[in-house]
């Protein structure tokens, strides 16, 4: 169901771009710290406080586990429940 659509990336409220599903993107923001959440549609993502010193870099993956009926009924059950987004921790 999303490989054809696109999350909205949002940093500290502001639209910044968006990611397909399965893509990598960079996005750049100032040092400090930072609230991102992503949008598809109706549903929004939990949301993640990233806090960066200078030339620190942060990776973040999200996604749906959801088939197109069970991301129906959880995009109605609330924030974070059809589309996720966690922090990675560093290789």
């Amino acid at each position: 169901m999303n490989w054809i659509r696109r999350f909205k990336v949002y940093v500290d409220g502001g639209l910044v771009g968006a990611i397909k599903n399965g893509a990598t993107e960079v996005f750049e923001v100032t040092p400090g710290t930072h609230e991102v959440h992503l949008r598809i549609d109706w549903s929004e993502s939990n949301r993640i406080a990233v806090d960066l010193e200078p030339g620190e870099t942060a990776r973040l993956q999200c996604g749906s586990a959801c088939s197109a009926w069970r991301g129906l009924a959880a995009s109605l059950a609330g924030r974070g429940a059809y589309i996720y987004l966690a922090m990675e921790e560093e290789p």
